[in-house]
């Protein structure tokens, strides 16, 4: 296993999902819900392809680069959404926490060496 060379993708994946999990439930207890569905979908799904970005990082995938790629491109979808929320502190915090996750996972695939 070489997944040393994932360690900082894989603590901002893992930094993410929890981060995202935890917007999804604060939006779930906001008052006004209906107007939170995008977001709510979008945090879930932040959170699931992070962990499972994560899973193939520490297995060292040969489809790590791909999943890490379209995990910075939910990422982004997902700051893009809670930056329209941004008056709400998790969503504030969701939002830079995707962007700096779609950075890293970005940047990993698109190293050389790493299958």
């Amino acid at each position: 296993m070489n997944n040393i060379q994932y360690k900082a993708c894989i603590a901002d994946c893992t930094a993410t999902a929890n981060v995202s999990r935890q917007c999804t439930h604060a939006c779930l207890q906001e008052a006004d819900v209906k107007k939170l569905l995008a977001c709510i979908q979008l945090t879930n799904d932040c959170a699931h392809i992070c962990e499972l970005a994560v899973k193939y990082m520490l297995a060292d995938s040969a489809y790590a680069k791909q999943v890490c790629k379209l995990c910075a491109d939910i990422c982004n979808a997902c700051a893009a959404e809670c930056e329209k929320h941004a008056h709400m502190e998790h969503c504030a915090l969701c939002a830079r926490d995707c962007r700096a996750c779609a950075i890293a996972c970005l940047e990993m695939s698109k190293t050389e060496g790493i299958m």
